[in-house]
């Protein structure tokens, strides 16, 4: 887990805060969540969830929605003597394959376009989040993938080979923060952490403006309640960037529902802080039965009672 000191914000000015916020020394780097919409059209978007969308083939996301994934790959358009037009299916017997992974194979026969996009989807050796595009009511079809996998080369569909074109993402450009979406799931659903200080970038921040934000948390009794949040755009932000609502708390039972632009790139910065009792804040030298309020206060030493090994191996 990403932890790090509390801070305070020594000004009561909202603005100033959010860039001492941003700019505070003692924070780490932010969990990056970055989701693309590979759609002509505006999606829904349902993130987290952890106990639920964990270990789920595609972790729940709809086709052309990828999130975390590093490399764009297509195969440009191309007519495809495996698809009936007749039909809207792949003939019957059309299996697909990528190269790298010949041993992997995908049954298409008889599969319209969506069901044939989720066929791809539970891909078992990694993730991957396909769009298929069909150029009007021909057999010309374009295969779209984003993945974490920088092998591919080339898509066999039946007997027809198309060579794959790769390109990455912006996600590149945020070098140290590059978790993969299923740890980030993985740290959610045991370990429920209070996130602040949070926001937003898009290439169509206005279709996210413009829509509902909801978080949406269950309870002990299994029952949820949901938010609808605001964004803001303050002074020191671009316009393609909005603040985002603080998380008292996320954890597997929380979700964040958004709708994102056709085509677009969204990037969400979350920043954890780190919980700290009382208990591990006290000087070893204070004791329960001496302890006064300033004792509490007092500046946290985490590290105070730890020894190096002198010699050989520790062990627990």
């Amino acid at each position: 887990m990403i932890r790090r000191e509390r801070y305070d914000v020594a000004h009561d000015n909202p603005i100033l805060a959010r860039v001492r916020q941003f700019h505070e020394s003692k924070k780490s780097d932010p969990y990056i969540i970055y989701v693309e919409n590979k759609n002509t059209s505006s999606q829904q978007v349902t993130l987290f969830d952890a106990q639920n969308n964990l270990g789920v083939k595609g972790n729940n996301l709809s086709a052309g929605i990828s999130v975390n994934t590093a490399y764009n790959y297509t195969t440009g358009a191309n007519s495809t003597t495996s698809f009936n037009t007749g039909t809207q299916t792949f003939n019957a017997g059309t299996n697909a394959n990528f190269t790298e992974y010949p041993s992997v194979i995908y049954d298409l026969g008889g599969k319209t376009l969506a069901q044939a996009e989720s066929e791809f989807s539970t891909n078992p050796d990694f993730p991957i989040s396909v769009l298929i595009v069909q150029t009007g009511v021909t057999d010309t079809l374009e295969f779209k993938f984003a993945t974490s996998d920088s092998t591919l080369t080339n898509l066999d569909v039946g007997l027809q080979s198309f060579g794959l074109t790769q390109s990455t993402t912006p996600f590149f450009t945020y070098g140290q923060a590059g978790s993969s979406y299923n740890e980030f799931l993985q740290q959610i659903s045991i370990r429920p952490m209070h996130m602040e200080g949070n926001f937003i970038e898009s290439t169509n921040i206005a279709v996210i403006q413009t829509n509902d934000f909801i978080v949406e948390q269950a309870d002990v009794t299994g029952q949820s309640a949901k938010t609808y949040m605001v964004l803001n755009l303050d002074p020191y932000m671009r316009s393609s960037q909005r603040t985002m609502p603080t998380f008292n708390l996320i954890d597997g039972t929380t979700s964040l529902t958004l709708t994102i632009g056709a085509n677009s790139k969204q990037t969400m910065f979350l920043y954890a802080l780190e919980e700290m009792d009382s208990a591990e804040e006290l000087d070893e030298a204070v004791t329960p039965e001496t302890m006064v309020e300033a004792d509490v206060s007092k500046p946290t030493r985490p590290f105070d009672d730890y020894e190096l090994p002198t010699d050989g191996f520790s062990s627990f």
